[in-house]
């Protein structure tokens, strides 16, 4: 619905920003040399809700029943936590920074259009997935989603500069590169491959647990051991 209301102010085209103050989010900062900036105003806004973003999950209440009801819903509903309230909370947070991640994209290309964002969910999952968020819940750290971002960004400043030089069999020299679509593919395998680690690694630490679980030494019956106590 949105999209078709961003298409209709848009008259099926683009907005151009120009030279518009907007612009300034992405081209000044705080710190320049010359008139570069050497620490644009979208780079604070990124740091700003990463520090905020892990004081909360790390550092408060509300934090711990998203790990909570991110490892097992069913479970923090039963402990009291209340469940659909931190679940709404947690939808408005993510489409706020959905729309300041809007804003800085704009203010960095300049324009707008509707189908900018189209298939952004990819490269979302494929973020978190590389850094180590876990697609089950309950898993994961804001630092690990900032170098899943980076991992990201390196593939695609890869795919950008990557070339293959080879020779016809007429002998002209010529250069191979991978177009656009690959790129997807590329995020597509990755996320799953990353979904598969998961899983085994889940598995793996399951299959421990149960095992540990088997070789815990069981009290005799018969000899209570009381707290304080020493046996004798």
């Amino acid at each position: 619905m949105f999209r078709g209301v961003s298409q209709a102010i848009a008259k099926g085209g683009s907005l151009s920003l120009g030279d518009s103050t907007f612009r300034n989010l992405s081209e000044n900062g705080p710190f320049k040399y010359g008139d570069t900036a050497l620490v644009p105003w979208v780079l604070i806004i990124f740091l700003v809700v990463v520090v905020l973003a892990a004081f909360i999950l790390h550092f408060t209440v509300f934090g711990r029943y998203l790990y909570a009801i991110g490892g097992n819903r069913a479970a923090a509903e039963y402990s009291g936590i209340p469940v659909k309230r931190v679940e709404t909370i947690t939808y408005i947070i993510a489409a706020a920074l959905a729309s300041l991640a809007g804003i800085c994209y704009a203010a960095y290309i300049g324009q707008m259009n509707h189908g900018v964002g189209v298939a952004y969910e990819l490269f979302a999952i494929a973020a978190v997935v590389l850094g180590g968020v876990s697609l089950r819940g309950g898993e994961g750290t804001i630092f690990g989603v900032v170098i899943g971002s980076a991992i990201l960004k390196l593939i695609e400043n890869g795919f950008a500069v990557f070339q293959i030089r080879y020779t016809d069999s007429q002998g002209m020299r010529r250069i191979w590169r991978p177009d656009d679509n690959w790129y997807f593919i590329v995020m597509g395998a990755v996320i799953l491959i990353a979904v598969i680690l998961d899983q085994v690694v889940h598995l793996l630490q399951e299959k421990r647990r149960t095992r540990q679980a088997g070789q815990t030494p069981q009290v005799p019956t018969g000899f209570p051991v009381v707290s304080g106590e020493s046996p004798k």
